[in-house]
């Protein structure tokens, strides 16, 4: 904390710095001026100065710059993107209570502070104001990026304040150590697009160039002046950032406090009006008070987001967030603004810059528009360029039944059995036509007849041909040519009918039965599409005989070859793209090089619809007090509550009296890194004369891991060791060659240790040289290495004498990743106190949460609620290849990526709950709703098991969801005051979500205390949650005191266990009351099974105690209530006596189940339970249909 001395400080700092600005002549204008770059005319009249820029941009040193509250200064630049630089070289603070103006860019650079004060009154195409300093701007650079580097000038810098109103169309930057708005910032333009070429002028990417409201503070920063980026740099100093005033912005608002480590005096504090589509708050902390109002998404475009970044240490809070955040986004505005930008770039068309103007890659390699005309297109020079295509159309048809040639000749009946065979022609080009389109006229057509065409398909050419002729373009015309083909078609078929006699139905059932099989032995082969030959003419001389024709002159087996294929003859015609040129070309023949998008090109720029996005994301810890998120119509907020806090002692996320109106949106709270896979390494090693050695590699070699022993042997020594030669401790010769060999074979015996990261060359250099200095006398060291620096490897270097490095020994290992398996997240707590979810799609918590608190939290409409820190799970791994494998455990988070999970409900396809394909809802679906429940395996293989210490407590809460789910995950749940409850109607559309247990507890310990869980179903087909899942799923062992549990669904099971579980209720039977009703019908298995009505209640049961094997669900001093009036089953238990792999319901004396249900039809050996249950009688069912009047059931 600052003390009294200190804040007396700032406050007279502020008082000089306002009683500075009350002292300013009215009429003061800028004094001193020294021009050191550029041109400038500077005119003054009475109290009016005007600034004529004759160069693109000028430098301007002044004494003093200061606007007094009757005076003007204004920027006559020669363009919007000019810059006028001025610097203050004096001592003074820059004071404006006047207008200032400027058609183009204005920097205002003084050290000792700049004010803008209430009457301040600034309009220019966009302003810096900063307290750092740079000597001139240069003119702009014909290569390398524009940019300009401001740097600290003053240990102790002034302030940056803005009291007043400050209008620009491009940018409004305002960056020193202390920035703050009281006033209002206004900044009229919004993005814009740039299109970016690569070396050869083709369109690579479309660049966003952002117009944007900065206020900021940095030791130096680095401007980009062509898109007005700024990179900061660290700050020693401490740093704020304060608004209370309004800051708007067509496109982005960004406060960021730089410093070093972020450290906790570099803070940013907004009580005011944020508005813009976009806008990113970063500093070391941050605080949003209570009149702090954000508003973003204001353009309806997609992607619009709000990100506030938290990066540091920070002691407490490093976000303590308050007051109103609004997302603006009209998700349909902004979907069909994607759709429109998409549509600018669809494959195979030409590509559009925003106004619809045709890209196109000039002769100096730079991308340029040309404007769309009635005659074709006007380039960038003004020059026309006329469309003009040489087209080339063809019509295609299939031909007659040919011979069918398979791999060995004729059509494979079984394994070297082929019978000769016929099949109908491929379709291919009977017609093509060339032609030239220009100004939508068409001539220079020319027509080519296809080759070996049938006589139907040369007839239907032809008469085509005939037309186009003729000067009748009958190509242009869909309708002809299908009217044309269908005739000669129709003709010849009915000319063939007549010739062979025979009827169409007639031809049909020979194709379809005895020429399409034949007989070989005692089997009868049948294949669909072909016709076999001998078959075909044993069928052509039964007709010549019925119709007296002389065999010797028969055409009979030919004309039904061809009267087969017009059965089914098919006509196509069209464009065919690839031969196909188009271009523009102008009156001197030059051709317009048109952007063309390709299939690469399209999948490159083509964008998905990003909704609006609220990120909140810190180091330290996250508050939220007193703070509303909500959306205007039409719109949808989406939160994400991130962190990489490892605190646990705390809560990490802490939000009290917080209310969501979230429309469509939902709220993911968790861990900023996504899970990490988990990866196992296995140390190879190799038995080598009954001893255990490890594998090597070496860096930059491409050798198979091997022994150091083996490794060395690949070493092949330079030809010049075969002339040295040592004296042995005899006084005998020995080659080097000779001595080398002998250390391999002796080195090969030796246990070495880990040589992981040592030089090859020099463990070799440093063990031979010991080996022969035992061996031989008067060894020479340097003479060693001169040998092994010339030898090899056997793939390369061994030893490189010019940069004196050698491949390094790196222990082998093999890597495997465990498949669904991570590594694990750091820890967090979450407390919500007063919360209230007014709507919302969903509201996650995940990725690894050690303690959850909810208190007094209110949940209303659809929301899926899902809270799961996630589990561990065994696998088996082994240390080396050798070793025996050993059991281990791994995390499994079942959120894979939170913001994607988060995001999937916003914009879902119609009656649809999520935005996912089938295949991607199935896989997500089992991941998230069935791994803590359906599959919550239990054998030793796969076992899953909590998160030591996790704990979900709901305290005086109502949890309410309406066509939604509630999924709750961790070692210990518990409820106090409590009502957690699902009613849901609808038809669930997406097979997946018929996997989702409407409410759904997992937790080792789960208490109920004064609470309720509840779900209630309408007898609807297809809105229940069907087997194996339930309208209630219950895992782990549940203690009841004074509370309650009911289900009434109309399919599938209605309350279900996993087994092995134990309901017990606290002091007597009343203190856990369960009721399960099943309103669903008989399944009619003898008649039905396989029709729609019927099946949907195969799985009809009102308690199910689950399907795992030597299971049992075990009642204890509670009151079970199963209900099944209509036909479905009441329950589900097997005598464990008879079926040792059952599952049964144990009924305790203390404890008291009820039934009813009509008379089974099957499923008759599972109406078995293990102690005293009672069956009930209609009419007491009837008067409690409406339930909660359990107490009559005694």
């Amino acid at each position: 904390m600052k003390s009294a001395q200190q804040l007396s400080l700032i406050s007279l700092a502020i008082l000089s710095s306002t009683s500075l600005a009350a002292q300013l002549d009215p009429n003061a204008l800028p004094k001193g001026h020294q021009i050191v770059q550029g041109e400038a005319q500077i005119n003054t009249q009475n109290n009016a100065m005007t600034i004529k820029q004759n160069s693109d941009r000028v430098s301007i040193n002044w004494e003093s710059f200061d606007i007094g509250r009757q005076a003007s200064v204004e920027f006559q630049q020669p363009s919007s993107s000019s810059i006028a630089y001025n610097r203050v070289t004096g001592a003074d603070v820059s004071t404006i209570q006047g207008k200032l103006s400027a058609n183009g860019r204005v920097f205002l650079a003084n050290p000792n502070g700049i004010i803008f004060t209430k009457d301040a009154q600034v309009n220019v195409g966009a302003i810096l104001a900063t307290t750092k300093d740079v000597e001139k701007i240069s003119e702009k650079s014909r290569y390398g990026r524009d940019t300009v580097t401001f740097t600290r000038k003053k240990q102790q810098e002034g302030e940056i304040i803005n009291q007043g109103t400050i209008n620009a169309q491009d940018a409004i930057i305002l960056l020193g150590d202390k920035v703050k708005n009281h006033g209002t910032l206004n900044l009229t333009g919004k993005a814009s697009e740039k299109a970016q070429a690569n070396y050869w002028g083709e369109l690579e990417r479309i660049q966003i160039q952002n117009k944007t409201v900065l206020l900021a503070t940095g030791e130096n920063f680095t401007l980009d002046l062509d898109n007005f980026n700024v990179v900061l740099t660290g700050n020693e100093m401490a740093s704020l950032i304060e608004n209370d005033g309004v800051i708007l912005s067509n496109d982005r608002i960004e406060l960021t406090a730089k410093g070093k480590e972020m450290a906790k005096d570099i803070a940013i504090n907004n009580n005011g009006i944020l508005e813009a589509n976009s806008i990113a708050i970063e500093g070391g902390k941050i605080l949003l008070g209570n009149n702090s109002d954000i508003r973003y998404g204001k353009n309806h475009t997609s992607g619009a987001e709000l990100t506030i970044t938290q990066v540091g240490k920070a002691e407490g809070n490093g976000v303590k967030i308050s007051g109103k955040i609004t997302a603006l986004t009209n998700v349909k505005k902004a979907n069909a603004q994607n759709n429109q930008y998409n549509n600018r770039f669809k494959k195979n068309e030409l590509a559009l810059d925003e106004k619809g103007d045709v890209y196109y890659t000039d002769s100096d390699y730079t991308l340029k528009t040309a404007k769309k005309v009635d005659q074709g297109l006007q380039s960038a020079d003004g020059n026309l360029y006329i469309y003009q295509k040489n087209g080339v159309f063809e019509i295609l048809a299939k031909g007659a039944y040919q011979d069918y040639q398979a791999s060995a000749g004729g059509a494979e009946l079984a394994s070297n059995l082929r019978k000769p065979a016929l099949q109908m022609a491929y379709q291919k080009p009977i017609l093509t036509i060339n032609y030239l389109e220009k100004e939508n006229n068409v001539s220079n057509v020319e027509t080519r007849l296809g080759t070996q065409l049938d006589p139907v398909n040369a007839k239907i050419a032809e008469q085509i041909k005939a037309q186009i002729d003729a000067g009748n373009l009958v190509f242009l015309k869909p309708d002809e040519i299908s009217k044309i083909a269908s005739q000669v078609i129709e003709e010849q078929k009915n000319a063939l009918l007549a010739k062979t006699k025979l009827s169409e139905n007639e031809l049909k059932t020979q194709l379809n039965g005895n020429l399409s099989s034949i007989t070989v032995g005692n089997e009868t082969h049948k294949r669909e599409g072909l016709i076999f030959t001998e078959k075909l003419q044993q069928f052509a001389q039964e007709l010549d005989q019925k119709n007296q024709v002389d065999t010797s002159h028969s055409t009979t087996f030919d004309d039904l070859k061809l009267l087969a294929s017009l059965l089914d003859r098919t006509t196509s015609f069209g464009e065919n793209r690839e031969a196909t040129q188009t271009a523009y070309v102008s009156a001197d023949k030059k051709t317009l090089k048109v952007v063309r998008v390709d299939e690469k090109l399209a999948d490159k720029l083509q964008r998905k619809l990003a909704l609006p996005l609220t990120t909140i994301q810190a180091d330290s810890a996250i508050n939220i007090e007193n703070a509303t998120f909500t959306h205007s119509p039409e719109s949808q907020h989406n939160l994400l509550l991130l962190t990489a806090h490892k605190n646990t002692d705390s809560n990490t996320f802490t939000l009290n009296n917080v209310t969501f109106n979230l429309g469509k949106g939902s709220v993911g709270i968790g861990n900023a890194q996504t899970p990490q896979p988990l990866q196992e390494e296995t140390l190879l090693l190799k038995e080598v004369n009954g001893k255990t050695q490890p594998l090597y590699t070496l860096s930059g070699k491409a050798l198979e891991p091997q022994t150091a022993q083996e490794l060395l042997q690949s070493i092949q020594l330079t030809d010049s060791a075969d002339y040295i030669s040592f004296t042995n401790k005899e006084g005998e010769k020995i080659k080097f060659t000779d001595l080398w060999q002998s250390f391999l074979n002796h080195i090969g015996t030796q246990e070495i240790g880990d040589l992981n990261n040592q030089g090859i060359y020099s463990f070799a250099l440093d063990q031979f040289y010991q080996f022969a200095t035992e061996k031989a006398n008067s060894v020479d060291k340097r003479q060693i290495e001169i040998i092994l620096q010339r030898s090899n490897l056997d793939n390369g270097s061994f030893y490189n004498k010019y940069t004196k490095k050698e491949p390094l020994f790196e222990t082998a290992k093999s890597v495997q990743t465990i498949a669904g398996l991570s590594t694990k997240q750091p820890s967090f707590n979450v407390a919500l106190n007063d919360v209230n979810f007014t709507s919302g799609k969903d509201f996650v918590i995940a990725d690894g949460f050690k303690d959850v608190s909810l208190n007094r939290v209110k949940t209303n409409g659809e929301i899926g609620i899902f809270i799961n820190s996630g589990n561990m799970r065994t696998y088996t791994a082994q240390s080396s290849n050798l070793a025996s494998p050993e059991t281990k455990q791994g995390y499994e988070y079942v959120i894979a990526d939170l913001k994607e999970r988060v995001l999937r409900g916003g914009f879902p396809l119609p009656d649809k709950r999520y935005n996912l394909l089938d295949e991607q809802g199935t896989k997500r679906s089992k991941r998230e709703f069935a791994t803590a429940f359906v599959d919550w395996v239990t054998s030793e293989a796969t076992a899953r098991s909590y998160i030591k210490d996790t704990h979900i407590q709901i305290n005086d809460s109502q949890l309410n969801s309406q066509e939604g789910f509630i999924h709750l995950f961790a070692e210990n749940i518990d409820l106090d005051n409590s009502t957690l409850s699902v009613n849901y109607s609808k038809p669930l559309y997406e097979s997946f979500m018929q996997n989702a247990n409407k409410l759904a507890l997992n937790g080792q310990n789960i208490g109920l205390k004064h609470s309720k869980l509840t779900v209630k179903g309408a007898d609807t087909y297809g809105s229940s949650a069907l087997a194996p899942a339930a309208g209630i799923f219950l895992v782990g062992d549940i203690l009841g005191e004074s509370s309650e549990i009911y289900a009434k669904t109309f399919q599938g099971y209605s309350i279900r266990t996993y087994g092995n579980t134990i309901l017990r209720g606290k002091n007597n039977p009343t203190d856990l009351t369960i009721t399960a009703i099943n309103t669903g019908h008989y399944a009619e298995p003898d008649v039905g099974l396989g029709t729609f009505s019927n099946d949907n209640f195969l799985d009809a049961v009102a308690f199910h105690p689950g399907d795992a094997s030597r299971t049992s669900t075990i009642l204890d001093n509670i009151t079970l209530n199963a209900l099944a009036p209509n036909g479905a089953r009441a329950f589900e238990s097997m005598d464990t006596t008879n079926h040792p792999n059952a599952v049964s319901i144990k009924v305790k004396e203390n404890a008291i189940m009820n039934y009813y249900e009509q008379p089974r039809i099957f499923s008759f050996e599972s109406n078995v339970i293990a102690g005293k249950a009672r069956s009930r009688h209609e009419n007491i069912y009837n008067s409690l249909i409406e339930l909660r009047i359990i107490q009559s059931l005694n």
